[in-house]
């Protein structure tokens, strides 16, 4: 069985170095949490959502983070003007982890 995770980035001011990243991967979030120029900006308390902000020097660094982060190919997405990536992890029928 394989459990579906989501991971987004849009970018927070058109224009501007700062961006969002919102993911409920567990492994992306344990990535995101050890990098010092990363900081968590909200978290979901009934779910295992993380929003956390970042700087860029360019657009083309951002995305070419994003996909290194995600191990994926970019998704766009018209609507928040941002990227979405899908990330997937086998899990065992016991529960645990491939």
């Amino acid at each position: 069985m394989k459990k579906k995770h989501h991971t987004y980035m849009w970018q927070e001011v058109r224009g501007e170095p700062t961006f969002r990243i919102q993911t409920d991967d567990p492994r992306i979030i344990k990535k995101l949490s050890r990098r010092k120029e990363v900081k968590l900006t909200a978290f979901g308390m009934n779910n295992p959502i993380r929003i956390f902000i970042i700087t860029f020097s360019k657009n083309y660094n951002a995305k070419r983070s994003f996909i290194r982060l995600t191990g994926n190919k970019l998704k766009n997405d018209p609507v928040a003007e941002g990227f979405q990536a899908a990330t997937c992890e086998d899990i065992k029928s016991n529960g645990g982890r491939k």
